[in-house]
């Protein structure tokens, strides 16, 4: 491709046409709050036609038991709000996110609950001002959904493509990113606006090396990801090392300024987990079996999925189910195409110098690809290549068991890329049009995911027990103890390797019973810790032992504790069947 067939022509006709002009318009520099405003109105726009008002203001039916749109997801979300309404009912004290009632005596820390840490806190602030336990996580989500695109458009801005056009496609690119909208079912894991925000302040470190308000963002964005989500922590905090190794490089910023800088980013950081609870040695526990399953797939981001424009394959998924959904989408697969067809123009000078501006951030990019790809690298349905590892590698490359999340900040970057590259070495009117359509189709081809989220928002997901009757049962007991606990329950699979309709069944009846108890503020033996491993020989030995008074017991397996156990009391008076599960409860001396 010829360079001049991408760059404005010096000989061009002095009257533009229409189409010229409105090009010309959509691509004129604009200001900030303008672009914002704009990124902003697409972004809510989007985020309603999705939520409705009474799930965003957290008093929705959908909050009884919230449902998500694959399998599984329930309880990931409700696994959420068991952690947060602990936290907010739970009294101040170091660590700041332990809370007792969950596996007293020693209590659990909610940021392994993956309960959005901050937003609990928050939550707890209100409460401690008002006395009411107000959800927060509706306008979390809502928020979640709508600040992507405005995100994008500070990266595009920061830049320096400000027409109105960078924040029609960066609102359209990130809020309707597939990846992103598919993450649905884990509230903490579904900022992403943070990683784009991390893009954001990698670009502006290199534009505005000494702006204090660079300086000072840094730290307060990974403060806020440290309390949001590992994952998002772990992204947000490389592009932050990636800034300060280029920076470094450049020679733009002496080299003890960007070493006291760090050193005051990282003190801060780590002041915070400590407080938190989050650094402590229970943080050994962050190793779990799993890496090389839920990896990225080398087909994924680039064949449509799930696609809302091309209806064979509104159902198709590439690989295997366990996979991190990592696509593109068709808007951003075209910009990727148009800003690669610039860049090759540039020639091997330009992209060299585009290499040199960003090598460490490309390194970084290097090493995340190939961690998301594991050492089980797929393409489609075929295993391509599986690399010895030790065990005990692998178990600490548990600790991001979801290895292929790490593809998201490549995926954000290289799109944002594309539409920069697409700006500057395309004719305005071509680059307007390209970007118009991707704007189009990303938003089109993420119709399905969309629909799915709009559907599970509408109400909660069915019960696996009568909610009245625990709840009923909870409001006489001091205490609850259900067997088994959750990780201990027998799981049986179906041919396809899912859960089998009953063992999905108890897994959500487990964390029915703790949410109750939750919002009940009463302690309880079992919590989804996602990182935990429970002491499941203990738990069996709990279940055969006499019954505690006052406490509120609940088997989901075929089990009645005999007389001893009750003191003498009449099994069948005691324990009176609870749909297909039983509950007992011995009544306490005094009154509860």
């Amino acid at each position: 491709m010829r360079t001049d067939s991408l760059t404005p022509r010096a000989d061009a006709p002095a009257s533009p046409g229409r189409l010229d002009r409105a090009a010309a318009g959509l691509c004129r520099p604009r200001p900030w709050p303008l672009l914002a405003a704009v990124a902003l109105a697409i972004g809510v726009a989007h985020a309603l036609r999705m939520l409705p008002l009474p799930l965003i203001l957290g008093s929705g039916s959908f909050w009884t038991f919230p449902r998500g749109t694959v399998p599984g997801s329930a309880n990931d979300m409700a696994q959420v709000v068991v952690g947060y309404v602990s936290l907010v009912r739970a009294p101040w004290g170091l660590p700041l996110l332990q809370v007792r009632t969950l596996l007293p005596p020693d209590g659990t820390n909610i940021f392994w609950l993956d309960a959005v840490p901050l937003v609990s806190l928050a939550g707890k602030l209100v409460f401690a001002a008002t006395g009411s336990v107000v959800n927060l996580l509706g306008a979390y989500l809502f928020a979640c959904l709508a600040l992507p695109g405005v995100a994008m458009t500070g990266v595009l801005w920061m830049a320096g493509q400000r027409g109105l056009i960078a924040a029609i496609a960066g609102a359209a690119l990130a809020d309707a990113m597939p990846y992103f909208l598919f993450e649905w079912g884990h509230i903490a894991l579904f900022a992403h606006v943070l990683v784009i925000l991390g893009l954001f302040l990698y670009v502006a470190r290199l534009r505005q090396p000494r702006a204090r308000w660079v300086v000072l963002g840094w730290p307060a964005l990974l403060a806020v990801a440290a309390l949001t989500n590992l994952y998002l922590f772990a992204m947000a905090g490389g592009c932050w090392a990636a800034a300060l190794v280029q920076c470094g490089l450049d020679r733009r910023l002496p080299p003890r300024r960007l070493l006291a800088e760090a050193a005051a980013s990282v003190a801060l950081v780590v002041l915070l987990l400590l407080a938190a609870g989050i650094l402590s040695p229970q943080l050994a526990a962050a190793r779990f079996a799993g890496y090389g399953v839920f990896s990225l797939n080398l087909a994924s981001p680039f064949v449509p999925q799930l696609s809302g424009v091309i209806p064979p394959l509104a159902g198709y998924w590439v690989g295997m189910h366990q996979q991190v959904f990592s696509y593109l989408g068709l808007g951003g697969l075209l910009v990727l195409l148009a800003g690669a067809l610039a860049a090759l123009a540039r020639g091997r000078s330009g992209l060299r110098r585009m290499a040199r501006a960003h090598a460490a951030l490309l390194v970084l990019f290097a090493a995340w690809y190939l961690f998301a790809l594991s050492h089980r690298i797929m393409l489609g349905g075929h295993l391509l290549l599986a690399l010895p590892l030790p065990d005990t590698v692998v178990y600490a490359f548990g600790a991001f068991r979801a290895a292929g999340r790490f593809f998201w900040p490549i995926g954000y970057a290289a799109v944002a890329c594309g539409a920069v590259l697409t700006l500057r070495h395309w004719r305005p009117r071509t680059a307007a049009a390209l970007l118009l359509l991707a704007a189009v189709l990303q938003f089109a081809d993420a119709g399905p995911t969309r629909e799915a989220i709009a559907a599970s928002a509408q109400g909660p997901a069915a019960p696996a027990l009568d909610r009245a009757r625990v709840a009923a049962v909870l409001a006489q007991a001091r205490g609850v103890l259900v067997f088994p606990v959750f990780g201990c329950e027998p799981a049986t699979l179906d041919a396809d390797g899912h859960l089998t309709a009953d063992s999905s069944r108890r897994s959500q009846a487990i964390m029915e019973i703790q949410l109750l108890a939750a919002r009940a503020n009463l302690p309880i033996n079992s919590v989804d810790n996602a990182r935990g491993t429970p002491d499941c020989a203990g738990q069996e030995q709990a279940m055969q032992a006499p019954l505690r008074r006052g406490q509120a017991y609940f088997y989901l397996t075929p089990f009645t504790p005999d007389r001893s156990q009750l003191g003498g009391a009449d099994p069948a008076a005691a324990c009176p069947a609870l749909d297909w599960a039983r509950d007992c409860l011995l009544p306490a001396e005094t009154p509860p």
